[in-house]
C-alpha cells in the first residue's frame, strides 16, 4: 500500500461525512476509481474512526 492510499483511507469518513475541501473530495474521488480496498472500506466498512 502506498503513502496516497493511506492518505486516502484517512479522509474516507470525512468523506462520507461531507466535510473534504473540494480538492481533497476529487483526489478521494480518483483514487476510488483505481483501489479496490479503498472502494471496499468505503462500501461496507461502516466507520473507520474508533468511537
Amino acid at each position: 500500500m502506498d503513502e496516497n492510499c493511506q492518505r486516502i483511507k484517512r479522509l474516507l469518513d470525512l468523506y462520507r461525512a461531507g466535510r473534504l475541501t473540494d480538492v481533497e473530495k476529487a483526489d478521494v474521488e480518483y483514487h476510488l476509481l483505481v483501489c479496490p480496498e479503498c472502494i471496499f472500506l468505503l462500501t461496507l466498512v461502516p466507520s473507520l474512526s474508533p468511537e
